[in-house]
């Protein structure tokens, strides 16, 4: 059975799957606001960043360009 936490990517996951780096994903985060969010929203565990799997691909397809629905 799986567990939840597989449905999670960390920051190097989601860098890597993306192929941007690291700090790109931490500079959306940091100039993100509540009111002008930026990239994709992540779940903070303590002092962990997680990126929920279902996040990612609704990003994608929302930036997807030249794709039918």
């Amino acid at each position: 059975m799986k567990s939840n936490l597989d449905e999670y990517l960390t920051t190097k996951e989601l860098a890597d799957h993306l192929k941007i780096s690291e700090a790109t994903l931490e500079s959306w985060r940091a100039k993100s606001t509540p009111s002008n969010f930026i990239g994709i929203p992540y779940i903070k565990f303590g002092r962990t960043i997680r990126y929920k799997k279902t996040d990612i691909l609704e990003y994608e397809r929302r930036n997807a360009y030249g794709i039918a629905d």
